[in-house]
């Protein structure tokens, strides 16, 4: 893959995408994509169109996400800095001739727009069957889901499932109610 901009250089992915495909998308394209800012950017995107359809059910629509223009990336020493970037520089990074066609072939054409400092990333309709299609749904989220639509769901019913997908489980009381934080994924 050709360098598109200095965003591939800012961002390390080191994880590994693994959804339920018919087949290997990396096989079809050259190894270093895995290692972009752009395969990270799929993938984030991905699991964000898989939470929603969990949450509100599978539906061939338009996606918008929408984030401020402030960023976190790993610097060459791999240590997380947080930076702002200009709605120009973002518009370029994310314009369709910088896409490659590996982030295209899944989610389809996305538009990028920006406005007060803020960018919304437009999924088309086809990103949104190709994650319903191809990816393995996400069991903690789907679990989690039926079991607070559970009319008599307790604490330790949900405290029970988050130990289920993780023993790093983190409890802390706030205002009198309680919340989990998983610290680790398992």
């Amino acid at each position: 893959m050709t360098k598109t901009s200095d965003f591939d250089d800012k961002v390390n992915y080191s994880g590994d995408y693994k959804g339920n495909y018919s087949g290997d998308y990396r096989d079809n394209y050259s190894s270093d994509y895995s290692a972009t800012g752009y395969a990270r950017l799929a993938k984030s995107l991905i699991d964000i169109v898989k939470e929603q359809q969990a949450k509100l059910g599978y539906r061939k629509e338009i996606v918008r996400l929408y984030y401020p223009l402030s960023i976190e990336c790993a610097g060459d020493d791999n240590k997380i800095v947080a930076g702002v970037i200009s709605e120009q520089q973002m518009l370029e990074i994310l314009a369709p001739d910088n896409l490659p066609k590996q982030l295209t072939d899944t989610i389809g054409e996305i538009k990028v727009t920006a406005k007060n400092e803020r960018f919304c990333i437009e999924i088309p309709p086809e990103g949104s069957e190709y994650v319903h299609e191809n990816t393995a749904d996400n069991e903690f989220i789907r679990e989690l889901i039926t079991l607070v639509g559970t009319h008599g769901c307790t604490m330790e019913q949900i405290t029970e499932l988050f130990y289920k997908y993780s023993d790093d489980i983190e409890k802390k009381r706030k205002c009198k109610t309680a919340s989990l934080t998983v610290t680790s994924a398992s």
